[in-house]
């Protein structure tokens, strides 16, 4: 077991440059591995926050989808009240014509029964020499000659 020969060195300086080569590598990959593995736990931790963003989304939209339907129901029952008033109202109006119909009709009839009731007695009154009618038998308007005096409409006594 002499010195190596020269051949031998070279063997021998190949195997140690490739071990030199080999634990740059494995340095290299373990660099690497480590980065990867910050760069695993980033996007794991990136993730877990958008999951949450998302969870705490998908909560505040139902709340307000849930919101919204509630909104939608007391609109629809307003509606309903506000239809169910429109249709009393529109009854009430109905009827409220109907009785301002009579009213006026009534007023007209009466109103023509005055006037001919006033026109009989007008004509009956002038130039007959016969004396007015008494107060209680006079109508509203009528002019009492011997005293010069309309008689007031009931009512207007104020």
């Amino acid at each position: 077991c002499g010195s190596p020969s020269a051949a031998e060195m070279e063997l021998l300086e190949e195997l140690r440059a490739s071990m030199a080569r080999e634990e740059q590598v494995e340095e290299a990959l373990a660099q690497s591995a480590a980065g990867v593995e910050v760069d695993l736990r980033e996007c794991e931790e990136e993730a877990r926050r958008l999951r949450e963003e998302r969870h705490r989304r998908l909560v505040g939209t139902r709340e307000r989808i849930q919101a919204i339907a509630v909104e939608h129901v007391l609109a629809e029952a307003a509606l309903v009240a506000l239809a169910s008033e429109l249709h009393a109202a529109e009854e009430a109006k109905g009827m409220l014509e109907g009785e301002l119909g009579r009213a006026e009709a009534e007023e007209r009839f009466f109103g023509a029964e005055l006037q001919q009731r006033h026109c009989r007695h007008r004509s009956s009154s002038f130039g007959s020499g016969r004396a007015p009618p008494p107060a209680a038998e006079r109508l509203p308007g009528d002019v009492d000659r011997q005293q010069w005096a309309v008689t007031p409409a009931p009512g207007s006594w104020s």
